[in-house]
């Protein structure tokens, strides 16, 4: 058969297949109309978690590392890791198989990260290190969505039209909250930052990502008496202040707390009361203010 005749073929096959689709919606008025019932298919059978790490800080910018975690009874793998973030990158990296971007998704500034293909999605049960951002900015809580693989709608000529445009990631997606860029604010004096880690730290209770009320109540009150001593002009005691809430971070958080006991020659650290999330967005927040004092 010449490729003539082939294409021909070809195109006569396209347009009855066509023809077909129209001549059924025609004979169904509400198949016609029924525009977008096909529903696109579902991102957010999965389970996924995000722990953070601080890997270095220069100044005002920051390099954060992020591990993703897919849990063992999810039914699709990840293949995209979204952070929302109004502060636009200096540099993003991914793990092998991952690309790594920045940009707007619909009203939102983001990073995200992409597998390019299956082989180097995050399976059930597994954990992904190495998706990197830095950026020149304050640390804050943002929020992240995991979307699983999923296939596109199959498009036929008579299904074409019905098929829903896709959804937002924000949407089709699972999430939560982790740490993330925000831009520095216009005023960044240590006065008028101390009410922002004031606040830091009351959400990171709400959030249970420090786990004790009685670590709660210590360190707000160690910020208390910082922001009282700031306030009288006593920028010496707000430092003091602030360089033992670190401490109080450092002993209370996990891998800090055990190696801090250890080299004190003491076996077993304290149990775990603040998380990683909580450890770095208070206590590079409490540097970037001690460096102002």
């Amino acid at each position: 058969m010449s490729p003539s005749t082939m294409l021909r073929r070809t195109a006569v096959g396209i347009s009855v297949a066509g023809l077909a689709g129209l001549t059924a919606a025609l004979a169904d008025p509400a198949r016609l109309y029924a525009q977008d019932s096909i529903p696109w298919p579902r991102a957010d059978k999965l389970s996924a978690t995000v722990q953070v790490r601080v890997t270095a800080t220069r100044g005002d910018t920051v390099r954060v590392s992020y591990a993703l975690t897919v849990g063992g009874s999810s039914v699709q793998p990840a293949n995209l890791f979204v952070l929302r973030s109004d502060v636009h990158p200096t540099s993003v990296s991914g793990p092998v198989g991952w690309y790594a971007s920045s940009g707007v998704i619909e009203d939102s500034g983001e990073v995200d990260w992409s597998s390019l293909a299956g082989r180097a999605d995050v399976r059930p049960g597994a954990t992904e290190r190495g998706f990197e951002a830095e950026a020149v900015g304050l640390l804050d809580i943002i929020t992240y969505r995991v979307q699983g693989r999923h296939a596109a709608p199959v498009v036929t000529d008579s299904t074409e039209g019905l098929i829903q445009a896709p959804p937002s990631v924000w949407v089709n997606s699972v999430g939560g909250s982790t740490v993330g860029f925000v831009a520095v604010p216009s005023d960044n004096s240590a006065g008028a930052l101390m009410p922002r880690l004031e606040s830091l730290i009351r959400q990171s209770c709400s959030l249970g990502w420090i786990r004790s009320r009685e670590v709660c109540r210590a360190l707000g009150g160690k910020l208390q008496e910082a922001a009282r001593d700031l306030a009288d002009g006593r920028a010496r005691e707000a430092s003091k202040d602030l360089r033992e809430f670190v401490q109080q971070l450092r002993e209370w958080h996990p891998w800090e707390g055990e190696r801090q006991h250890e080299e004190r020659g003491i076996r077993g650290g304290r149990p775990e009361q603040v998380n990683d999330a909580a450890y770095w967005l208070l206590r590079v927040n409490a540097e970037y203010i001690l460096a102002r004092l």
